[in-house]
């Protein structure tokens, strides 16, 4: 047999090449402390940052093996990479890669529209590597048993999703990504959006019909989001916030049953069957803090690399997703905002 990398295989098991492209926040409190966890990985990561200061000193705190300001400089040395730069640059830091027939990893967003991925799906099919992204929220036990409990009918027919998911923006970026120039007019949408609609899509089974998406925005950096969805008689409702703590809540309704949950209870869920008393329902997980779910997506992620696992979140899952936030900033129009225009009608008294 042949060694992934070429030459005879021999007794010692293959030790993937990665790199992780972007030093910013996510990858430093997400993916380098599940890395770290194995030793021989980090000795030949390569962490890839144009800004090398940064990238030195997270390789010197968890001890990946070098560092570089470009990723191109690297790709004939690696197997796999993990992007975690700016969203904006996901789709084309992706498409070279997958070009140069690299595994890639992305964070979310993994584009910015359907064409996109359309775009890094046929990529992949034809440089014959795998796509991956981390939609975090898929793997927390409690959306992974809602799945299982509206599969299974134990909701009966779905009626009503609600999300209300705000809290002042206090991310503690490393760029600017998510502002100005960089961040191309799209907030908390692209932001938390990206969660909250392939949450949607992905419990429905299907991107639903946009009714309306209202925000804050005047052509730019919109902080504060409605957007109403429907289908098959369900009606969805997202309110989405960087401004302020908001009550931070999903409620998902059926004719036999409904469930709240608080957006952060990744471990249990609150059932309610109609006309029966509510009941914890307690969700299976090895993980006892958050950031162990992390860890299995990085083992995940080094085992799509030796060929022993398939992609735990595959790009196509989440393109409904995507379709769906280019579609909401499309059509989107200004919120009501009466103190506005009552204070632009005095300018003209």
């Amino acid at each position: 047999m042949m060694h992934p990398t070429g030459g005879e295989q021999t007794a010692d098991p293959f030790v993937p090449r990665l790199a992780v492209i972007g030093c910013g926040a996510i990858a430093e409190m997400f993916h380098l402390p599940a890395l770290a966890r194995h030793p021989a990985v980090m000795r030949n990561l390569v962490l890839v940052d144009p800004n090398r200061s940064r990238a030195e000193t997270l390789a010197g705190r968890f001890g990946a093996g070098r560092v570089a300001a470009d990723f191109r400089a690297v790709l004939d040395d690696i197997n796999g990479v993990i992007i975690t730069a700016p969203a904006q640059l996901h789709y084309q830091i992706a498409l070279d890669c997958l070009r140069n027939q690299k595994h890639v990893l992305c964070e979310k967003p993994l584009a910015n529209s359907a064409a996109e991925v359309d775009s890094l799906l046929a990529t992949t099919r034809q440089a014959g590597v795998t796509l991956s992204v981390n939609n975090t929220r898929r793997l927390y036990p409690s959306s992974r048993r809602i799945k299982q409990l509206i599969e299974d009918g134990a909701l009966g027919q779905l009626r009503r999703i609600e999300i209300v998911w705000g809290e002042k923006f206090d991310w503690p970026a490393a760029s600017a990504g998510y502002f100005g120039p960089l961040a191309q007019g799209k907030g908390v949408l692209l932001d938390k959006g990206s969660h909250a609609l392939d949450l949607v899509c992905w419990w429905l089974g299907r991107k639903p019909r946009l009714v309306a998406c209202n925000d804050d925005s005047f052509g730019g950096t919109e902080a504060v989001v409605s957007v109403a969805l429907e289908h098959d008689g369900c009606a969805a409702q997202l309110e989405l916030s960087w401004l302020a703590p908001y009550a931070n809540t999903l409620v998902i309704e059926g004719d036999r049953a409904r469930i709240e949950n608080q957006m952060y209870d990744w471990k249990t869920i609150r059932f309610i069957p109609r006309g029966r008393p509510a009941r914890t329902l307690r969700c299976h997980t090895r993980a006892r803090v958050l950031s162990e779910l992390g860890q299995e997506l990085i083992d995940n992620w080094i085992g799509v690399n030796t060929g022993t696992a398939a992609p735990l979140i595959p790009g196509e899952a989440v393109a409904p997703s995507i379709a769906l936030i280019e579609e909401c900033y499309a059509k989107r129009q200004r919120s009501a905002m009466p103190w506005h225009d009552a204070y632009r009608r005095s300018l003209h008294v």
